[in-house]
């Protein structure tokens, strides 16, 4: 499995969306910025879109949408992230031989890519939107009710188990929701 992050940046030095659309769309690129018509929203006459050079990117307004190249190659060939990669490599003859391989696993195959998997810290992300809650809510209701609904989030953020805490929390959540609704 190569780096993607490394595999990215040699496919940037050797194509860019101006030059994809450039050929597909039969463009010359010339400037910051081109009017373009879109080609993706059907047969539209109308340049809804532009290219920017700056970004090597795309916006149409009609679309509501922008591209950069591997967007608009995984749309125009219907394909995902990673295929779209494989598609770009395969089609513009990119040398990523050079790229540094991330697999170690022996005896197995080695995808081209992989993504990195993320940790996500759920209580964390809980008791911060909790705080956020609590926060809009201060000056809603009465101080000493406050204090207690805030005493009762410090309980359950340091004295209790994830499972446990996590039930709780919706719940409390739920009644700051309630509460900052004035319900």
């Amino acid at each position: 499995m190569k780096d993607i992050t490394a595999v990215k940046a040699v496919i940037g030095q050797n194509i860019t969306l101006g030059a994809v659309l450039g050929a597909d769309r039969g463009l010359s690129l010339s400037g910051s910025e081109t009017q373009l018509s879109c080609p993706f929203h059907g047969k539209d006459i109308q340049k809804s879109a532009r290219y920017y050079s700056a970004t090597d990117s795309m916006y149409c307004w009609v679309c509501k949408r922008s591209w950069d190249l591997y967007g608009y190659i995984s749309q125009r060939e219907d394909l995902s992230f990673y295929r779209t990669i494989d598609f770009i490599v395969d089609k513009y003859h990119i040398d990523i031989s050079k790229v540094p391989d991330l697999w170690s696993g022996e005896g197995e195959t080695a995808p081209h890519f992989v993504k990195n998997k993320v940790e996500i810290d759920n209580k964390k992300l809980v008791t911060e939107k909790i705080k956020m809650h609590l926060v809009t809510l201060r000056d809603k209701i009465d101080p000493e009710k406050y204090a207690r609904i805030v005493f009762a989030f410090m309980l359950l953020k340091h004295n209790t188990e994830d499972d446990v805490f996590m039930a709780n929390s919706n719940k409390l959540a739920n009644l700051i929701v309630k509460m900052n609704r004035g319900q």
